[in-house]
């Protein structure tokens, strides 16, 4: 190793660091990394990172723009993918269920729920709707990117 080289940090064994995520036709694909990407912010650790590419477009999300919420379905991971369109939001929630790393990469099914709000046009009935897709989830512990 060279001197201008740094040694990449010890990840925790059986802990996953970074998830991917699919649909069935590959339309959807979520890439999360819950912890240890940087940059490092004086008094915290590296927040969170999501990269997600679907039929809305293409989406880059970290720190404070993702938000998680521990459920008795797993942690819900949810980003906002129209935060600057007044009453039509379109969130998207990941169900993250807790996965053991018996080796380095580890093969689940998830879901996600997109979630539209529809508060522009006022109407009897729900103000949102649901959609479902069941995602091919593979947890891997894998070196990460300074």
């Amino acid at each position: 190793m060279s001197a201008s080289a740094s040694p990449t940090p010890a990840i925790p064994v059986g802990v996953a660091n970074q998830f991917t995520f699919h649909d069935s036709e590959h339309a959807t694909q979520i890439t999360y990394y819950p912890f240890g990407f940087g940059p490092i912010v004086q008094g915290q650790g590296p927040g969170p990172k999501l990269d997600y590419k679907g039929q809305e477009g293409g989406f880059s999300f970290s720190g404070t723009q993702i938000q998680v919420t521990s459920s008795p379905l797993g942690n819900l991971i949810t980003v906002d993918l129209r935060p600057h369109i007044a009453g039509d939001e379109l969130l998207v929630t990941l169900v993250l269920p807790d996965v053991t790393m018996t080796q380095p990469k580890e093969n689940f099914k998830t879901i996600i729920v997109k979630t539209a709000f529809h508060r522009l046009v006022v109407a009897p009935g729900a103000d949102r709707t649901y959609s479902v897709l069941h995602m091919n989830g593979v947890a891997a512990t894998v070196g990460l990117p300074q």
